[in-house]
């Protein structure tokens, strides 16, 4: 993995859930809890529809360093759009990772 490769900031968000004091209701609050740099390739994109609705999608492959604290149920953040982990494959000997993230429009 080349280093000059690594030219984008990305940032890793976290749910740290939060109770409403007046209603006792869970609230999502998602944190950000590590920016790293990655390479960024474009996977795939796709728009249809279903039930009288047009669904769009966009699957991105970020290439980092290894992180130890990355979990699937993390976000990365890019561009001010959300993205969620699809799947985290490990490259080399805790060399890099791979990480396939995708985003849908209304989420």
């Amino acid at each position: 993995m080349r280093a000059g490769a690594l030219d984008r900031t990305v940032h890793l968000r976290r749910n740290m859930p939060n109770v409403d004091p007046q209603y006792g209701e869970r609230l999502d609050n998602f944190v950000r809890i590590q920016s790293f740099a990655a390479d960024v390739a474009y996977d795939a994109g796709d728009e249809r529809y279903g039930s009288e609705q047009r669904f769009a999608e966009q699957t991105l492959i970020f290439i980092s360093r290894h992180i130890d604290d990355i979990r699937p149920t993390d976000i990365i953040e890019y561009r001010a759009v959300n993205y969620d982990i699809e799947r985290i494959e490990e490259l080399g000997r805790r060399k890099g990772l791979r990480i396939t993230a995708t985003w849908r429009a209304g989420q």
